[in-house]
């Protein structure tokens, strides 16, 4: 995610973030199920199940707005924390 690779990519997801905050179902809809996919595909490889697939997709999402904003070493801490027991 931290990559320069990465990067375009990042901003199209924050530009359909910000449209579908916007009220633009579209990209809503769009979001969703996209989100829905990353969520079925951690939940298929991560040990702690759909709960567990949850908080690590949360995880990833918050460290994306924290890189953005600049405060990876905020984001830094949360990933260095275990996952919340279930």
């Amino acid at each position: 995610m931290r990559t320069p690779q990465f990067q375009p990519f990042t901003r199209l997801w924050f530009d359909m973030l910000s449209s579908a905050s916007g009220g633009q179902t579209a990209y809503r809809d769009t979001g969703h199920a996209i989100l829905a996919k990353f969520l079925d595909l951690i939940s298929l490889r991560y040990h702690k199940g759909g709960a567990g697939a949850a908080w690590a997709l949360t995880l990833v999402e918050g460290v994306l707005i924290m890189d953005a904003m600049g405060q990876s070493a905020i984001a830094d801490l949360a990933i260095g924390m275990d996952a919340p027991q279930q």
